[in-house]
């Protein structure tokens, strides 16, 4: 949004300024660019600190997995395994995920991975069902498991 702000001022100068050249920049364009310039600075501090909070939250999460997985509680793993999943965003060849079709989610599987986008088998259809999609269309599966008929089946993705 800072960067839109940007350029609709300078197309404002440029539109508000002779059209002969001039040798230095004017007060107004000297303003723009330092607002490029601080909003640039405040976009990187932005995101330095976004990944290490990521990052911590990352190594918190399996933290708290591991001790699940230690004490046997698989019901709790599940859910933590699904919140580093949805942190991720990589979804490896055989995992189980939901897929939004037309507003729904689906249940399917992954069945390709390349360069960001997932190939995936819907559960109960054939292939002549499968596509390929981005980071938009896909989940974790829901570790609540919703039962089947909140997905939207028993007719298939149809209407294609």
């Amino acid at each position: 949004m800072l960067r839109s702000i940007s350029a609709l001022l300078v197309i404002l100068l440029a539109s508000f300024t002779s059209t002969s050249a001039h040798a230095r920049p004017t007060a107004a364009e000297d303003a723009v660019a330092r607002f490029e310039k601080d909003a640039d600075a405040i976009r990187a501090e932005a995101d330095t600190k976004l990944k290490k909070r990521r990052e911590a939250l990352v190594e918190e999460l399996k933290k708290v997995l591991d001790r699940h997985v230690r004490d046997k509680n698989e019901d709790e793993a599940k859910v933590v395994r699904t919140l580093l999943a949805m942190m991720d965003r990589t979804f490896a060849v055989g995992t189980k995920v939901d897929v939004e079709w037309k507003g729904t989610w689906w249940p399917a599987e992954v069945i390709k991975v390349d360069d960001g986008k997932w190939r995936i088998r819907y559960d109960g259809y054939d292939e002549t069902w499968d596509e390929w999609i981005d980071k938009t269309r896909i989940r974790p599966r829901t570790v609540w498991e919703l039962p089947r008929a909140t997905y939207g089946v028993p007719a298939a993705p149809a209407d294609r």
